[in-house]
């Protein structure tokens, strides 16, 4: 029986989901002329391009060595969308001569940690979904836990902190309603997707990571980023507001 890999199917929607995010991005840039958006738009198609080598898996389901490369290529993307967003961060914070050389340090080290998750290889791991049905599964990043460790503290650190500031920042220094809840929309989805991180990353380092699990960050990964879209976008007024 063939094998159908559940987290690559939802990985493939979130492609097409971030692709279209990013695009009604770039066409409000062009009207606005925000640079802010047009750097949210870059930071939608990085993550469609990570999404897009973590549903390989769901065309190629039982090729472990090559399913392992294709997660190692997918997060130097996640790498690269973090410090676009951290870039993102700074500038809404008005730190602007740190944003770009904080921006560069997280992409080297994505660099980095991707050179030696390349050497390392290793095969991705199967999850099923149970043992009556086996050719259901999910595919998890198979790496030295070290890698896994480093990648997932990083994102839950980042999408935490910001998360809980923007949240604060909307209760405790805005008055005006349609941008505290821009604001607290925006720290919704960053703490999101730090959680997300945390499932797909921190908790597959110990032995009960399992298939509800991988796909518990499939969900919350894409929640974190709708959520973060539906913030920046023409509902709520423009994200120079914040």
């Amino acid at each position: 029986m063939p094998l159908f890999s559940v987290s690559s199917f939802i990985d493939l929607i979130n492609t097409f989901i971030c692709i279209a995010l990013s695009r009604r991005l770039y066409f409000s840039y062009q009207r606005s002329g925000n640079k802010l958006i047009r750097s949210f738009s870059l930071f939608y198609f990085i993550f469609a391009i990570f999404f897009i080598f973590l549903a390989i898996p769901f065309f190629l389901p039982s090729r472990p060595g090559f399913i392992q490369l294709s997660f190692v290529i997918a997060h130097l993307f996640l790498y690269i969308a973090i410090s676009i967003f951290l870039f993102i961060f700074m500038e809404l914070l008005m730190v602007r001569k740190f944003s770009h050389i904080a921006s560069w340090i997280v992409a080297i080290i994505g660099l980095i940690v991707f050179y030696f998750s390349w050497l390392d290889g290793g095969s991705a791991k199967m999850f099923i979904f149970s043992k009556e049905l086996s050719s259901i599964i999910s595919w998890s990043h198979g790496g030295k836990e070290f890698f896994r460790l480093l990648i997932g503290l990083g994102g839950t650190s980042l999408g935490l902190v910001t998360g809980i500031y923007f949240i604060y920042f909307s209760k405790s220094r805005v008055q005006e309603p349609g941008v505290q809840k821009k604001s607290l929309v925006l720290g919704a989805g960053l703490f999101t997707l730090g959680l997300a991180a945390f499932l797909a990353f921190v908790l597959s380092v110990f032995p009960f990571y399992n298939f509800w699990i991988v796909l518990a960050a499939e969900l919350t990964t894409i929640s974190g980023l709708l959520l973060i879209y539906s913030a920046v976008s023409k509902e709520y007024g423009t994200i120079s507001s914040l």
